[in-house]
């Protein structure tokens, strides 16, 4: 392989390239911003040409004409992205697919250089001394919300708890409280989260350091 990677672009995202030139493609890429740049217009082009084979394949049909000076268009493209820094997360997809394929060059790029965790919605019913529900928001990055407001405001010698617990109620871990306002933001390390099945809400009076006994909401998430 070349010094740089314009060469051996072609081949790259063909898939034609052996293992060991996709890991040195990808090594190199990490401490090369112009073929970094240079990979970003290559995969554009890669892009339309793939479209046009897709969404028109009479065009493609067509006996190929002689290529023209590409030169102008990847000239563009590199311009368009260095004025987006968001495209520079390109190139973390680009040299994991290549390490862990080996063959070809997979590129995943989200709408805003950025994507949210996954979450879910969990429903916190009455239990125990609860009369009222409530709701969770769990997220896959370990971090969770409650909406209690419809819990009543406890006077100031009482709290609520959360707690995580698993299915038969035997084992339960204090992981945060509500505040004030009947709403809690924590972050909660998944590996924790997976121990357990489910979330509850307790009353504690401010001196209690275990659990009361007194629980209001309950709701499986495991």
């Amino acid at each position: 392989m070349s010094t740089h990677i314009s060469d051996d672009l072609p081949r790259l995202l063909t898939g034609e390239a052996t293992r060991d030139e996709v890991l040195a493609a990808a090594t190199h890429l990490r401490g090369c911003p112009d073929c970094q740049q240079e990979l970003v217009s290559a995969v554009v082009a890669h892009a339309s040409l793939s479209s046009v084979r897709r969404f028109a394949p009479e065009v493609a049909r067509r006996p190929a004409p002689a290529l023209p000076d590409l030169e102008p268009v990847l000239a563009a493209a590199r311009k368009d992205a260095a004025a987006r820094p968001v495209r520079r997360r390109v190139l973390a997809a680009v040299a994991a697919a290549a390490v862990l394929t080996g063959v070809g060059i997979t590129v995943a790029e989200t709408v805003g250089g950025s994507s949210a965790p996954a979450a879910r919605t969990v429903a916190l019913d009455a239990f125990g001394a609860g009369r009222q529900a409530a709701t969770a928001r769990v997220q896959t990055n370990g971090t969770m919300r409650i909406d209690a407001t419809s819990l009543p405001r406890l006077d100031g010698g009482h709290f609520y708890e959360i707690w995580l617990t698993d299915a038969a109620r035997k084992r339960m871990q204090a992981v945060g409280s509500i505040n004030d306002d009947n709403r809690a933001q924590l972050t909660i390390s998944p590996q924790v989260m997976a121990q357990y099945s489910a979330i509850e809400v307790s009353v504690q009076g401010v001196r209690q350091t275990g659990y009361s006994g007194t629980s209001v909401l309950r709701g499986a998430y495991g």
